[in-house]
């Protein structure tokens, strides 16, 4: 997982920042964005909302707080398979859980979902793959990648 910063916390508060808020973060605009208007109709968009500006504080604190909220950190998973296919993680799970030959009752049980959202993400992998069964998407699979592990390897000793 990769971490990036490049950008400013935006700060908003509910209702009107108070000018003290203001002062105290002023200092520090290359790392807090202060957020008071709405642009062209569009919703107020922020990283963190202050809920009790009022109460007096220490701006090396506040900004400690805010920057720790981790508003502009982006947090990226590792590649998945089918993701460049547009796979969500989850069913890029399940359909190498059926190319390695598990039921839908076991994938429910392996993933702690229900039988029916399995169902809804075999239904949705399937259209973004665009395969109508169960040994058309093992084929996809294994065109795309897919490494399915060796049955034997599974065998008891």
């Amino acid at each position: 997982m990769t971490l990036q910063s490049n950008r400013r916390v935006r700060v908003a508060a509910l209702g009107d920042l108070p000018q003290s808020v203001i002062t105290s973060l002023a200092p520090y605009t290359d790392r807090i964005e202060l957020v008071q208007e709405r642009h062209a109709g569009r919703p107020l968009e922020f990283d963190v909302l202050l809920y009790d500006s009022t109460v007096p504080l220490d701006a090396q604190s506040l900004l400690r707080a805010l920057e720790g909220a981790g508003a502009p950190k982006v947090a990226r998973q590792e590649e998945w398979f089918g993701e460049t296919e547009g796979l969500t993680p989850r069913e890029s799970q399940v359909v190498a859980l059926i190319a390695g030959g598990r039921t839908n009752q076991q994938i429910a049980e392996e993933c702690h979902v229900t039988l029916n959202t399995v169902k809804t993400y075999i239904r949705t992998a399937y259209q973004k793959m665009g395969v109508y069964s169960r040994t058309q998407a093992v084929v996809w699979c294994l065109g795309h990648g897919l490494e399915l592990p060796d049955p034997l390897d599974q065998l008891p000793n």
